[in-house]
């Protein structure tokens, strides 16, 4: 029995490999037809490879580039899923000859020249990998998984992005976003309980500090802590005193009201950028990237249309078969 098994996982790998030798063969076969399809319809393929590369490099000439465009928001108060459903709307936006209450222009309070060219609002997931509340990187690939302890999505912070050929215009377009995600109603309801939180969570961690250091302060500078002997009413106490801190975890305490303190500073609105919005010097159809495509895709679409001219015979013969 186990020589059977053995033998089948055997021809198993044989037939993947035997699958592999084929694969290459046809590849093989059909880069030599190609080339020979090449070779006599060179004046079809060449002029077919010239027109789709010149449509690639004025697909990316300069005042057609398109830039990605990023900023990390921190959330005071909306969750993740709340600032998705309404940054999305901006991704759903209907044009204005549809409905110009909807549009684009009236959601952002912009003028339509403005933004004519803004396309692709999307936002990503912010991961922390270390466990340290900061920002290791965005996911933009849509890898992290929510139920992963090691990547840990960020639950107050969210990357937007979105896609412009008008890089010049971006701090118009930052100031028009952040108001439009400011203004919802249910955003300012989240961060004034936010605020509150906040404003409390200040108040309480300053006045235990205070509370620790007068107590130490009284015991050390006037009662003594290295004192041996003691009256108390009518007994003598023998012994070293020593205390016991108001908080058990003073470090902890002062980091953590370090923590409340920058982010009370910083809570000035339900959303706030972390940087601004950061254009990507990068285009995303530059015109090295579109020269590759338009060789590529110009040679296989002549090499296509020699295949067709060459068997033009049997297709109209098989065209008029009933």
């Amino acid at each position: 029995m186990s020589e059977a098994k053995d033998m089948n996982l055997f021809d198993l790998c044989a037939a993947f490999f035997r699958w592999i030798g084929r694969c290459c063969m046809t590849l093989i076969r059909w880069v030599g037809e190609s080339l020979r399809l090449t070779w006599r319809w060179w004046f079809v393929v060449l002029p077919v490879m010239a027109i789709v590369l010149g449509m690639g490099l004025w697909y990316s000439r300069t005042d057609n580039r398109i830039y990605e465009v990023n900023a990390i928001a921190h959330l005071y108060g909306p969750t993740v899923d709340d600032v998705n459903q309404v940054y999305g709307a901006l991704a759903n936006a209907l044009p204005m000859s549809v409905s110009a209450t909807q549009s684009l222009p009236a959601l952002l309070q912009l003028d339509p020249a403005a933004t004519r060219t803004l396309r692709r609002f999307e936002t990503f997931p912010v991961i922390d990998s270390r466990h340290d509340s900061v920002a290791d990187y965005v996911d933009f690939k849509r890898k992290a998984k929510f139920s992963d302890t090691i990547n840990v999505v960020m639950a107050s912070r969210i990357n937007l992005q979105f896609r412009t050929k008008q890089p010049d215009m971006v701090p118009q377009v930052e100031t028009a976003i952040v108001n439009y995600l400011n203004s919802n109603t249910a955003f300012q309801a989240a961060y004034g309980t936010k605020l509150a939180t906040l404003q409390r969570e200040y108040r309480f961690c300053h006045e235990q500090i205070e509370k620790a250091d007068s107590l130490s302060t009284a015991f050390y500078f006037d009662q003594g802590a290295n004192k041996a002997l003691m009256y108390d009413r009518w007994e003598l106490l023998v012994g070293t005193r020593q205390i016991e801190l108001v908080h058990p975890q003073i470090i902890s305490l002062f980091r953590y009201t370090k923590k409340v303190d920058k982010e009370l500073a910083l809570a000035t609105a339900p959303v706030v950028l972390e940087q601004g919005f950061v254009i990507n010097a990068k285009p995303i159809n530059g015109w090295k990237k579109w020269t590759v495509i338009g060789l590529v895709a110009g040679y296989l679409l002549g090499c296509l249309m020699a295949l067709i001219i060459d068997r033009r015979k049997a297709i109209f013969a098989w065209l008029s078969q009933k």
